[in-house]
């Protein structure tokens, strides 16, 4: 990252890179994926309200919010099928 406080698409795609090497599906982030686009594209345009072609602080802590929400739910996700495979629930 180049610390200037704003993301680029290249920026972008390495946290959605670091994301997927987490669990992370990164085009359920997307609402509105264009055909043709990368998901980094996607979201750019999605949330980069001020269509400067780069996300503020601000318009990230948007998208990092639902990034949160998806770990969140991983996380239940994985503790609800360890509880499925105890064997006195079986």
């Amino acid at each position: 990252m180049d610390k200037d406080g704003d993301l680029d698409v290249k920026e972008l795609e390495l946290i959605l890179k670091a994301l997927e090497n987490d669990g992370i599906q990164t085009k359920d982030l997307s609402f509105h994926q264009t055909e043709g686009s990368t998901v980094a594209q996607s979201l750019l345009e999605e949330y980069n309200t001020g269509k400067t072609g780069l996300l503020t602080r601000e318009e990230f802590m948007l998208l990092a919010d639902l990034i949160l929400r998806h770990y969140e739910a991983q996380s239940t996700s994985s503790k609800v099928r360890s509880l499925l495979s105890l064997p006195s629930l079986r």
